[in-house]
């Protein structure tokens, strides 16, 4: 199952400066149901609780590509299952280590070193 979350679709998916992306992710709906986009704010509590439901049933890897990416990173961590991964893309531009809190991912140890290495701007982490 792939799923994204966009606040506004409309602002976001199309009119990023050199990533409107919105058309791969229509792209995959409409070829597997599987993909699925929603327009949920992943803040509230509603959206949490949805993303959770999946979390319980499948093996799961969270992007945290959104404007607020420690809050993303430190929200959705606690939901995952041993064995799950947490990213945030953007990684040494957007946010850093020092904007993560590592208190809150004691369960967690980086994943594949190489993704900061390679500059591919993405951090991982794996629930123990």
């Amino acid at each position: 199952i792939f799923h994204t979350f966009e606040i506004d679709k409309s602002r976001d998916w199309y009119n990023r400066e050199n990533e409107g992306v919105g058309h791969w992710f229509e792209k995959m709906e409409s070829i597997s149901p599987f993909c699925k986009s929603f327009e949920y704010n992943v803040f509230t509590k509603d959206t949490y609780d949805f993303i959770g439901s999946f979390i319980n049933k499948y093996k799961t890897l969270i992007i945290c590509d959104g404007g607020n990416k420690p809050r993303e990173v430190a929200l959705y961590s606690a939901l995952l299952k041993s064995g799950d991964m947490i990213m945030a893309h953007d990684y040494g531009n957007e946010i850093t280590d020092s904007d993560i809190d590592f208190n809150i991912l004691t369960e967690h140890e980086p994943f594949c070193s190489r993704f900061v290495e390679n500059k591919t701007l993405f951090k991982a982490f794996v629930k123990k």
